[in-house]
């Protein structure tokens, strides 16, 4: 993120650029624990209750997007993009696969004929990724072949 596009009303600190980073070079959202252990390898040190008060300025600045999944009590973020997103999440390794065409689109002219409107939807798919279905299998017919 440049500078430019630093909210004028938002302290730029260190703790705010490294967490800013380090959700810039990911590939899927974040912890906290996760953030801090990316931040922490950059020799950087971090007190807990600085990185949760520099998240949660990020996210009132509307900078970073707080994602708070079903089947887990612990938030992820990651960089808003001023677009939703949503995710299929594998049961076992719990990695993320963004879902980059919104499955609810269709739906929502046929709700809002329903003089509802619509400000935000949440959606997310479990099951298993290639690698783990793998292993589910594998060990599903060693089990059955003994």
């Amino acid at each position: 993120m440049t500078d430019s596009k630093w909210p004028k009303d938002l302290k730029k600190t260190r703790v705010r650029q490294a967490i800013v980073n380090v959700l810039r070079e990911a590939s899927s959202p974040l912890s906290a624990l996760q953030i801090t252990t990316e931040i922490l390898k950059s020799n950087d040190k971090i007190w807990p209750s600085t990185l949760y008060r520099g998240l949660d300025a990020l996210v009132s600045a509307e900078l970073v997007r707080r994602i708070a999944l079903t089947e887990s009590s612990a938030a992820l973020y990651e960089l808003s993009t001023h677009r939703h997103s949503h995710y299929a999440i594998c049961l076992d390794c719990r990695k993320m696969f963004a879902i980059h065409n919104c499955p609810l689109t269709n739906y929502e002219p046929l709700i809002a004929d329903k003089d509802f409107t619509i400000m935000n939807h949440k959606m997310e798919i479990y099951g298993y990724c290639g690698a783990c279905l793998k292993k589910r299998i594998d060990k599903s017919n060693r089990e059955r072949n003994q």
